[in-house]
C-alpha cells in the first residue's frame, strides 16, 4: 500500500513537472511590441502605443500619435 501510493505520487510529480501552457498559436507566446516585451507582458493597463492591438485593443483610444508597426 505504502509502496503502491508512493509511486502514485512520483507519477503525479513527474506529470506535473512536464506538463506545458497550452496556446493556440506559440508565435502568440511572445507578445508584440518590444516596449510591452521589455515591461515582462505587464502592459495591459498601460496599452497607450500600437502593440495595444494584441494586448488591449481599448487602449487604441488613449494613443496620442499615428504609429505603424510591423511584427512576425
Amino acid at each position: 500500500m505504502k509502496t503502491t501510493h508512493l509511486t502514485l505520487a512520483a507519477l503525479l510529480g513527474t506529470l506535473c513537472a512536464l506538463a506545458s501552457p497550452a496556446t493556440a498559436d506559440p508565435l502568440d507566446a511572445f507578445g508584440s511590441g518590444a516596449r510591452a516585451i521589455s515591461l515582462g507582458g505587464a502592459f495591459t493597463g498601460l496599452a497607450d502605443d500600437s502593440s495595444a492591438n494584441y494586448y488591449n485593443p481599448a487602449g487604441l483610444a488613449q494613443a496620442d500619435n499615428l504609429r505603424f508597426d510591423i511584427g512576425y
